[in-house]
C-alpha cells in the first residue's frame, strides 16, 4: 500500500503560523497578570492582578484552564487541562484581553475560559486545533450550553464569549476558513411582571415581618460582633447598597453639603442652609469613589450606625495603626523582653483569647512556631511569636492593594481577629467583616431541615435563631443582604422616583438595569395611575372626563379605565391586555395610541421620543420621495409616518412644558388611529 501524504495548503500554514505567533506574543511579550506568570500552568493565581473586593470572603483568585471534568476541584492536580494547542490559544486570548483592558475582573476572564470548555471536545477529530474551527462547532457548543442547564442570563454571557473568541481568531487570521458567528442567545429582559419569574423576583424583597423583627432586635443585640453587623444592616435600610460597598466603607465616611437647587444654594424658611447627608463609598462596579446620599428621614439612623461602627472598630484600627508605624514588628501585650523572651502555653492562650492552653499549642503548631517542650508547660520565644503574627498581618495585604488605596487602619469594618467566629477574639491580630459574616448574621448557615434537627457542630446561627425569632407560621426567619437593595428600589419605583434617579442612587451605569429590581405588577402600576388621577396628577381627555363626574362616581370610573398598566419606551400604557391584544403593535406604534400616558420629565422616555422623531422624519422623507415617483402604496406610508411624527411632537412638547410638574401622567392622544377598517391601499392617479 502506498503512503498517503496530506498536503498542507498555504491557508493552513498561514493560520498555524498566526496561531503560534499569538501564543508567543501572549507568553513572551505581554506583562498582563504579572511578568512572573507561569504560562504553562493549569492554574493561574491572579489574586494580585484581579483582587476581590476587600469585604468578600475567600480572597484568593485562581483561573483554571481545565475541562469541565472535576470542575469543582480546587486542586489543580485533580483537574484535566484543556488540550493543546487549543489550551494555549485560550490562555493567550485571556491574557491579551486583560492587557487590553486592565480594569477587567476575574469573573469576565473566567467566562471566556468557561465558554472555551464547550468548544474543546468538538475539536478532538482535528487535533484540538482552533485553526480548524467551523460554524458547526459553534452551533454544537451553543446546544451544549443550553443542554447543560442554568439561567438564561448565563447562556447569553457564554454566547457573548463564544462570539468574542471567533471574532478575535478572525481578526488575527487564525481560522483556515474565516466566518462570523453571532450569539444566538437573547439578552434576558428584566421587566417580567407576571408569572413564575415575576413571583421569584418579588420573593427577593425582604418581608415586612423580618423588617419589623430587625427593628426590634436592633435595640437588644449585645456584643461587638452583633453590634457591628446590625449597624451594617441599618445602613442597608438607608440606601440601596451592595454588601461589598458597605463593608468597605472608610473610617471617615460622613459627608454634609448644602443642597443646590436650580437657582443656587437652598435655604429653609428661617434662612438656614438646607443640608444633605451622605456616605463616601466605592461602587463595586466602578473604579471611582462616590457618595451615597441618605434620605432625610434616615439620616439619624445612618449617623447612629456610623457612630457604632467607629466605636466597635476603634480598637482594631488602633492596632492596625501600631502595625503600620512599627514595620517588621508584631504587637504583644505586656512588657517587651526582647526576641528571646519566653511565654508558657497558658500565657499564649491568654494573650490570643484561646480558652485553654491545648488550643494555644494547636495554634502554634498549625503556624509552624517552634515549641520548647523541655519545660513542663512548653515555652515559645517572643521572636517566633512575632514572626507568626507578621504572617497573619501580611495576609491582610488584600485590604490595601485594591483600587480604594486605603490603609488597613482606614477600614471601618476592620475587627480584631475572630471577632465574628466562635473562637476567642485575638487582640493581637486583625480580621475583616466579609459578606459571609453578613450572610451568617441574616441566615443560619447549614440551615437545611436535617441539619436543624441534628444541630450539627459548626452550624452558624443567625441573629434570628439566637434570639428565637420566627415567622408567624413558625418557619425560620432568613433574608439576604441584597434583599434590602430590592426593597428600597421597589419603594422608589412605587413612589414615582424617576428611573434615572433610581439608577443613580443605586450606583448603576444603565437605567435598563432598574428592571431587575422593579417588582410592581401591571395591576399595581394601574393602582399607582388611579392614585395619581385621584390626586389630580393625570392630564388629558380621561382626566377631563373624570373631573367632570360627580365625586361619588369617580372611583368606579378610575377602576374601569385603568385596570392594568405596563411600561413602554414612551411612557405608561393602560391598555387592558386581559381583554384584548395591543391594537397598535402592528400599526403606527405607541406614539399615536390613545392608551399612552406620557410620564412628564422621565428622561429615558423623552430621549426615546426624540430618537423616534428623528427616525420617523427620515422615513417620512423617503416615503414622500416614493410618492413623488408614483410608487404604488407610498401615500399610505406618508399618512402613517405623518400621524406618528405629529404624535411624537406632542409627546416631546409635553416633556418640555415647564407648566407640567415632573411625574404627571399626560394622555397625549384623544383617540387612536383606526387600524382595522379594511381600507384598500390608496393608489396614485
Amino acid at each position: 500500500m502506498s503512503n498517503v501524504t496530506n498536503l498542507v495548503t498555504l491557508g493552513e500554514r498561514n493560520a498555524a503560523s498566526n496561531r503560534d505567533a499569538l501564543v508567543v506574543e501572549a507568553r513572551d511579550s505581554c506583562a498582563a497578570l504579572g511578568v512572573d506568570l507561569d504560562f504553562d500552568r493549569l492554574d493561574w493565581d491572579v489574586t494580585k492582578h484581579c483582587p476581590k473586593a476587600a469585604g468578600k470572603a475567600g480572597q484568593k483568585t485562581v483561573l483554571y484552564f481545565a475541562t469541565h471534568d472535576n470542575g469543582t476541584k480546587k486542586n489543580a492536580n485533580k483537574r484535566i487541562p484543556l488540550p493543546q494547542p487549543f489550551g494555549s490559544v485560550v490562555k493567550s486570548l485571556v491574557r491579551l484581553q486583560k492587557d487590553g483592558n486592565p480594569g477587567i475582573g476575574a469573573d469576565q476572564l473566567n467566562r471566556m475560559i468557561n465558554a472555551s470548555r464547550y468548544l474543546a471536545p468538538l475539536l478532538a477529530d482535528r487535533g484540538y486545533d482552533p485553526c480548524r474551527l467551523v460554524p458547526k462547532d459553534l452551533d454544537d457548543a451553543r446546544r451544549a450550553i443550553a443542554d447543560r442547564g442554568g439561567k438564561p442570563a448565563t447562556h447569553y454571557r457564554l454566547g457573548q464569549q463564544l462570539e468574542k473568541i471567533v471574532a478575535e481568531l478572525n481578526r488575527r487570521h487564525i481560522l483556515v476558513f474565516a466566518f462570523t458567528w453571532r450569539n444566538p442567545f437573547r439578552r434576558v429582559a428584566n421587566t417580567v411582571r407576571i408569572g413564575k419569574q415575576a413571583d421569584e423576583n418579588r420573593g427577593k424583597i425582604v418581608e415586612e415581618e423580618i423588617l419589623d423583627e430587625l427593628a426590634r432586635l436592633s435595640h437588644i443585640v449585645t456584643g461587638d460582633s452583633d453590634r457591628m453587623r446590625m449597624a451594617g444592616v441599618k445602613l442597608f435600610h438607608c440606601a440601596p447598597w451592595r454588601v461589598g460597598e458597605v463593608n468597605t466603607i472608610p473610617d471617615d465616611p460622613w459627608v454634609e453639603r448644602q443642597k443646590i437647587g436650580p437657582d443656587g444654594p437652598v435655604f429653609d424658611a428661617e434662612g438656614r442652609p438646607v443640608i444633605r447627608c451622605g456616605i463616601r463609598y466605592w461602587p463595586e462596579k466602578s473604579e471611582d469613589g462616590d457618595i451615597k446620599w441618605i434620605p432625610d428621614v434616615m439620616v439619624e439612623v445612618a449617623r447612629l450606625a456610623i457612630d457604632t461602627l467607629l466605636e466597635v472598630s476603634a480598637e482594631a484600627r488602633k492596632l492596625a495603626r501600631w502595625y503600620e508605624e512599627h514595620i517588621g514588628r508584631a504587637w504583644l501585650p505586656g512588657p517587651d523582653g526582647g526576641p528571646n523572651q519566653n511565654y508558657t502555653m497558658p500565657e499564649v492562650a491568654n494573650m490570643f483569647g484561646l480558652n485553654r492552653y491545648p488550643a494555644a499549642r494547636q495554634w502554634l503548631q498549625t503556624r509552624g512556631v517552634p515549641i520548647d517542650d523541655s519545660a513542663r508547660a512548653g515555652l515559645v520565644r517572643r521572636g517566633d511569636l512575632e514572626l507568626a503574627l507578621l504572617k497573619e498581618w501580611q495576609a491582610l495585604e488584600y485590604l490595601t492593594r485594591d483600587r480604594r488605596g486605603l490603609k488597613r487602619s482606614q477600614h471601618l469594618f476592620l475587627t480584631l481577629a475572630n471577632l465574628h467566629n466562635y473562637r476567642g477574639t485575638n487582640p493581637c491580630m486583625l480580621g475583616m467583616t466579609t459578606d459571609q459574616h453578613f450572610s451568617d448574621f441574616l441566615s443560619t448557615r447549614g440551615d437545611r431541615p436535617e441539619e436543624r434537627e441534628e444541630k450539627r457542630q459548626g452550624q452558624v446561627l443567625s441573629v434570628f435563631e439566637r434570639y428565637g425569632s420566627t415567622m408567624a407560621n413558625g418557619s425560620p426567619m432568613r433574608c439576604k443582604s441584597h434583599g434590602f437593595r430590592h426593597w428600597l428600589n421597589d419603594i422608589a419605583q412605587r413612589g414615582g422616583m424617576g428611573q434615572h434617579l433610581v439608577a443613580r442612587w443605586s450606583g448603576r451605569k444603565e437605567i435598563a438595569q432598574n428592571g431587575e429590581y422593579d417588582h410592581m405588577s401591571g395591576v399595581e402600576l394601574a393602582e399607582q395611575g388611579r392614585a395619581l388621577m385621584a390626586d389630580g396628577k393625570v392630564m388629558g381627555i380621561l382626566a377631563d372626563v373624570h373631573n367632570r363626574l360627580p365625586p361619588v362616581e369617580r372611583g368606579a370610573f378610575r377602576d374601569n379605565v385603568m385596570e392594568t398598566a405596563h411600561v413602554t419606551d414612551l411612557g405608561m400604557c393602560d391598555h387592558n391586555f386581559f381583554s384584548s391584544p395591543c391594537p397598535e403593535f402592528s400599526g403606527d406604534g405607541c406614539g399615536p395610541c390613545e392608551n399612552l400616558n406620557v410620564v412628564k420629565g422621565e428622561p429615558k422616555s423623552r430621549q426615546r421620543a426624540l430618537q423616534n422623531r428623528d427616525d420617523t422624519g427620515w422615513l417620512l422623507e423617503r416615503a414622500l420621495e416614493e410618492m413623488h415617483d408614483e410608487t404604488e402604496g407610498a401615500s399610505n406610508f406618508v399618512e402613517a409616518h405623518t400621524l406618528t411624527l405629529s404624535a411624537l411632537e406632542r409627546i416631546i412638547a409635553i416633556h418640555n412644558d415647564p407648566a407640567i410638574p415632573d411625574g404627571t401622567w399626560v394622555r397625549a392622544n384623544a383617540e387612536s388611529p383606526a387600524q382595522f377598517e379594511g381600507r384598500p391601499l390608496k393608489r396614485q392617479a
